[in-house]
């Protein structure tokens, strides 16, 4: 969802992550209905390779016991996105689709999703006692 969102309205987003996405390389028929009437227009892999996505920052990741059409989709997604010059390596971490994983690939996703805060601009952290 997150990527469709970014993908479809770029303008509105500063980036995207993608943790254990759904992503298809050919979707099974049960799974049709996520891209409603047009398959071109909503399929985050077809949207890579169209969309005004360049100014997203983009985060993509998965465990390394996930379903193997996660990884496949996944993959693909960040070769389709290499094409246009648009580096984005799934990061991989132990685990499979489940919240474990997920947790671990945070930290990774908010570094790469949040800008590094300028100089002079970080808050100030006071302790109580």
């Amino acid at each position: 969802a997150a990527l469709h969102l970014a993908f479809r309205h770029p303008e509105r987003f500063g980036g995207a992550g993608a943790l254990s996405p759904a992503l298809f390389i050919e979707p099974p028929a049960d799974r049709l209905w996520q891209f409603g009437s047009s398959r071109d227009a909503h399929d985050p892999l077809r949207l890579a390779g169209s969309a005004a996505i360049d100014d997203l920052r983009l985060f993509a990741g998965y465990g390394d016991d996930d379903y193997g059409w996660v990884q496949e989709g996944t993959d693909e997604l960040a070769r389709r996105l290499g094409t246009r010059g648009l580096p984005v390596t799934p990061v991989v971490v132990d685990g499979g689709h489940e919240e474990a994983t997920w947790r671990a690939l945070a930290p990774a996703m908010l570094e790469a999703l949040l800008p590094p805060p300028c100089a002079g601009t970080a808050p100030s952290v006071t302790s109580r006692t």
